[in-house]
């Protein structure tokens, strides 16, 4: 793969581990992550004037395995639980 375009961050050293990244448009994206106390999360961040912004935080149960979007609404995601939900 080859980097179109790299953001700088001023932190770097995130408390979480990020993983499962799924971009929504070219400003917008999404990632699940596990925290330091084993919490899974989902999270949603925008890219706002070459600065990387959390926008949301949602708890999740367990771990995703996948993200999908919906075939004609991309802002539309689906979330499939490494439990079965």
């Amino acid at each position: 793969y080859e980097a179109y375009k790299t953001i700088p961050h001023k932190n770097v050293s995130f408390p979480f581990q990020c993983y499962n990244w799924y971009w929504l448009d070219s400003k917008t994206f999404l990632c699940t992550s596990v925290d330091n106390n084993s919490s899974y999360q989902f999270m949603q961040y925008q890219i706002s004037e070459g600065i990387i912004v959390k926008e949301s935080v949602q708890p999740l149960p367990s771990a995703v395995t996948r993200i999908h979007c919906h075939p004609f609404l991309k802002s539309v995601v689906f979330l499939q639980l490494n439990t079965g939900e």
